[in-house]
């Protein structure tokens, strides 16, 4: 989970295609006016996420465009590396993640990406030390401490993904309930390693009991690998075919958590309906 992340979620439930419309004339308007933003540039490539979100059709483009302007814009590396991130491009969205510290060192969300590429790649005590960072920037972040939950399962530090994932319950407000449900679901996983099932059962019924979100996110994959862990891969399977495909599908799935899925032919067809074009 992460702040993009939520704004995507937040405003996917109510979104149409009039706003969307709206939303990119006024990004083209702005860049009549000025050619030269790399504001209105990033709007174009947020706009145009949107509106193709299977094939990213103009994104990266746009953002770099964002980018060759004004490479100091900080944001706008930022959401460079966030796309380049969703079409697989991991060194090169790295790239711009680290070009983004370089500028501003005290940005959270860059060190949070760049652990997010680290987990994809299986490297987790790489990933655990890039949180560790973002939350000294960051001490109050309930994605970070949920997201470091995730990685230290990984590690096999049970008690310590127990605490962070306990602590971003605690943190989370009204606003991030999604994001401290993430965090909520690594204790299923928690649960199970501590060698109770039944409540990791319960505690995976009661969290995927609700209506799916209206786009995958972060939250998403959470909801899909706790029904995998506690004995119900069809159900999982079943979450994630409810979303529509694309190169924010693609990249949830690439989660190492998914691996007990990785040999399903049911699991396999999703990923190559929502593989990057």
């Amino acid at each position: 989970a992460s702040a993009y992340e939520q704004l995507f979620n937040r405003l996917a439930a109510g979104i149409g295609d009039s706003l969307l419309a709206r939303g990119l004339d006024l990004a083209e308007r702005a860049l009549r006016q000025d050619s030269a933003s790399s504001d209105a540039w990033m709007a174009i490539g947020q706009s145009l996420e949107w509106r193709h979100p299977r094939d990213f059709a103009g994104v990266i483009e746009a953002s770099s465009r964002a980018v060759a302007l004004d490479p100091r814009n900080a944001e706008a590396r930022h959401e460079l590396g966030v796309h380049l991130s969703m079409v697989g491009r991991d060194s090169a969205a790295a790239a711009e993640f680290r070009a983004e510290l370089a500028e501003d060192p005290t940005r959270g969300v860059a060190y949070f990406q760049l652990a997010h590429l680290a987990h994809l790649a299986r490297q987790e005590e790489e990933a655990e030390c890039l949180l560790d960072s973002a939350l000294a920037d960051q001490p109050g972040s309930v994605d970070i401490y949920a997201q470091r939950a995730w990685v230290r399962l990984r590690v096999g530090k049970v008690e310590d993904a127990r605490r962070d994932a306990e602590t971003a319950l605690r943190l989370a407000s009204g606003a991030d309930r999604r994001v401290a449900r993430y965090g909520e679901a690594a204790l299923v996983l928690v649960d199970l390693a501590a060698g109770d099932s039944s409540g990791a059962r319960a505690r995976a019924e009661r969290l995927t009991s609700g209506p799916p979100d209206p786009v995958p996110t972060f939250w998403a994959g959470a909801s899909a690998i706790t029904l995998a862990a506690v004995g119900r891969p069809d159900d999982a399977l079943g979450v994630l075919e409810q979303y529509p495909r694309g190169p924010r599908l693609w990249r949830i799935l690439r989660r190492p958590e998914f691996d007990r899925l990785r040999s399903s032919p049911r699991f396999q067809r999703i990923v190559e309906e929502s593989r990057p074009r």
